[in-house]
């Protein structure tokens, strides 16, 4: 667990609603693994700017991933760059472009772990709308 370093900021800030449109991994099924589409009607996030929060490992976290109906965020993500939010690990992650509106959602830890069903690698391909921006 990382310590907080928090930083004023005075750069606008920005919320963004997103929607999963489709999704596409593999199930266990019968002991093999299959391919398989998802449904995304769960999922919905509200991405947004936070205060600049310094880890430990010296990760910069400026934004947030929230998934909808949840108290707390899905991910920390880091700034990229103007066209690049990325969220997440190796294991599981979100990536954003605040440019093109679009982001993809992926789950990999599943099939490397063993044999568990319900437990399935995938990922997710959505897009986002602009709710507001504020100085």
């Amino acid at each position: 667990m990382g310590v907080a370093l928090d930083a004023p900021s005075s750069q606008a800030e920005e919320r963004y609603f997103c929607t999963g449109e489709k999704a596409v991994g593999f199930r266990l099924d019968g002991g093999d693994w299959k391919n398989s589409t998802f449904n995304t009607d769960g999922d919905r996030y509200v991405i947004e700017r936070m205060p600049p929060r310094v880890e430990l490992g010296g990760e910069t976290f400026t934004w947030s991933v929230k998934r909808m109906g949840t108290r707390f965020n899905s991910f920390d993500c880091e700034d990229m760059g103007e066209t690049r939010i990325l969220c997440g690990g190796l294991g599981a992650g979100f990536v954003f472009n605040p440019m093109t509106l679009r982001y993809l959602e992926f789950y990999g830890i599943g099939y490397v772990d063993g044999d568990e069903p319900g437990n399935t690698p995938n990922i997710t391909l959505g897009t986002c709308v602009l709710l507001e921006q504020t100085k």
